[in-house]
């Protein structure tokens, strides 16, 4: 297989932006707040016409309707706001002991709790992106249209820069991912 065509539902923002947000691997997630990834402010290779699909691309059905995912950026927005509290809390809680046993000069094994404490700020931060992007299109009305876009498969891995970050940090999107890159005549199980 060459390349999927994901299927994208458009909201339109306050401002009058038009957005769109995949209504595919949204469902397919280990991490829902990744959700903020999946949204684009175009879709540039747009299939709209059934007759452009060959035998190298497979075409996915979307799994949400435009209300539903109004009611997940809702739903999102409170989960990433609890959670950025405790992971704001737990940096902090261990920020405050690394100091204090910095400044009474004993040794600890400070490279695995920098290594800990990089992970938790990795994670912060795209909380804190995904709460901003949440809370941008929270407000947006949805327009009910639905557009293709059509992804590469290089290799084996999606050949679109946010698409292949989120195969290496997200194991739902990676194992939806290969389940239909690899797929030849079976059916993708939804």
């Amino acid at each position: 297989m060459d390349y999927i065509l994901i299927p994208f539902i458009s909201f339109q923002l306050k401002s009058g932006k038009k957005l769109w947000v995949d209504a595919y691997f949204t469902k397919k997630l280990s991490e829902e707040f990744r959700i903020a990834s999946l949204i684009r402010g175009s879709i540039e290779s747009k299939i709209e016409e059934e007759n452009e699909i060959d035998k190298r691309g497979y075409k996915l059905e979307k799994l949400f309707e435009s209300s539903e995912l109004k009611e997940l950026f809702l739903r999102m927005l409170g989960n990433v706001n609890s959670q950025l509290k405790i992971v704001k809390s737990e940096r902090g809680k261990h920020y405050a002991r690394w100091n204090l046993l910095r400044l009474l000069f004993i040794p600890f094994g400070w490279s695995r709790k920098i290594k800990e404490d990089e992970a938790k700020s990795a994670l912060q931060r795209e909380l804190m992106y995904s709460k901003e992007i949440l809370k941008t299109i929270s407000s947006a009305i949805p327009l009910d249209e639905v557009a293709y876009f059509r992804l590469e498969i290089i290799d084996g891995k999606p050949g679109d820069r946010v698409y292949e970050t989120l195969y290496k940090i997200d194991s739902g999107f990676r194992s939806a991912f290969d389940k239909i890159a690899n797929l030849e005549t079976e059916e993708i199980e939804e």
